[in-house]
C-alpha cells in the first residue's frame, strides 16, 4: 500500500479514501479528499479545496498558490 502527501497532493493507490487529508493551496484548510467540494490538476499535481470558490481562486491565479510558497 503507497501512501505519499506532496505539496497539496495525495496519493493513496489510484482510490480516494475517506479520512485522507488534503491542504487546500488557497484558504490553507484541512479537507478530506472523499469528501472535498472540488479539484484541480496542475503541474502534474492534484490540488483539492474546500468549496468552488477556493478552485475558482486557484484556476484564475495557479502560480499564486501551487508549488512551494503557502
Amino acid at each position: 500500500m503507497e501512501f505519499s502527501y506532496d505539496d497539496g497532493r495525495i496519493t493513496f493507490g489510484d482510490r480516494r479514501e475517506t479520512g485522507l487529508l488534503a491542504h487546500d493551496p488557497v484558504c490553507g484548510m484541512d479537507v478530506e479528499i472523499a469528501r472535498a467540494a472540488a479539484s484541480a490538476d496542475y503541474e502534474g499535481r492534484t490540488y483539492y479545496f474546500c468549496s468552488l470558490q477556493c478552485k475558482q481562486d486557484f484556476e484564475r491565479q495557479p502560480d499564486k498558490y501551487a508549488g512551494d510558497k503557502r
